[in-house]
Parts: C-alpha cells; sequence; structure tokens
C-alpha cells in the first residue's frame, strides 16, 4: 500500500510544480518564435507581433538560473501556457511573468490585442526583484498593426 501511495504521489509532484495555465486562449496555427534565453541575453530580443494574429512564443531557459519574460503587454492578453512553468504577477508593476527553471521550457500561445500607442512594449526578466533586467535581461515586443 505505501509503494502504490509513493508511487501516486511521485507522479503527481511534477503536475503541482509546473504550474497553472491560467485561463485558456486561442490555440492558432500562427507563427513560432523560440525565445532562447541565457545569462545575461534574450535571443532574439525583439519580438514582431502582429494584431490579431495568433503567436506561440516557445521559451528555452538555457542558462543556470531561473529566468522569466514579464510585460505589462503580457496583462491584457490570453494565454495559453503549456509547459514546465510558474507564473504570476511581477510586484510592484504588476507586470504578469510566465518562468522557467534551468533547463526547462514553455510555450505561450496568444493572438495579440490592443497596441501600445507607440507600438513597443518591454519585455524584462523579474527574477531577483529585477536585477536580472538591470543586468540586461530585457528586450520588446514590437506590435504592428493589424493587416487588412
Amino acid at each position: 500500500m505505501r509503494v502504490v501511495a509513493w508511487a501516486t504521489l511521485v507522479a503527481l509532484v511534477p503536475l503541482i510544480l509546473v504550474g497553472s495555465t491560467g485561463a485558456q486562449g486561442p490555440v492558432g496555427s500562427g507563427p513560432r518564435i523560440q525565445i532562447a534565453v541565457t545569462e545575461w541575453s534574450f535571443t532574439p530580443s525583439t519580438i514582431i507581433l502582429e494584431e490579431g494574429k495568433p503567436v506561440t512564443i516557445v521559451f528555452v531557459n538555457n542558462g543556470r538560473l531561473p529566468h522569466a519574460i514579464a510585460s505589462s503587454y503580457l496583462n491584457d492578453q490570453t494565454l495559453t501556457v503549456t509547459g514546465q512553468f510558474t507564473q504570476g504577477v511581477y510586484q510592484p508593476d504588476n507586470w504578469r511573468f510566465v518562468q522557467a527553471a534551468p533547463g526547462q521550457r514553455f510555450e505561450m500561445t496568444f493572438t495579440p490585442k490592443g497596441r501600445p500607442r507607440t507600438g513597443q512594449a518591454v519585455f524584462i526578466c523579474t527574477v531577483a526583484d529585477g536585477r536580472h533586467a538591470a543586468a540586461g535581461l530585457a528586450g520588446a515586443f514590437i506590435i504592428k498593426p493589424a493587416s487588412p
């Protein structure tokens, strides 16, 4: 009986640790953009999105430390996140973040809605109270208007 209970617990722990996907958003057949993260860079650091066109961002943490992607732009998006991740809200800025441990990856799918006045939105790594961002772990979403 103890072996069965232990095996069940071991099987459930990864589900608990991986995180919650939150609200389910549209899963599209749009482009897949891979972001490789290391100390201290996002590659690529500029991500071009088009309003109304589904996109999947594949976040791969190749670093030795946990890394996240956070942006005020993500606050207004309906994300579907799968893979190995945790998510939450970075304080004090109230930016939504999704984070991966070293060697882990996740996929974040959404259909960009809304466009900042400048057409750009910064994203950063919020790990270590923003010290990763201060060390250069930052990038930008460029959001193009919807095509007719």
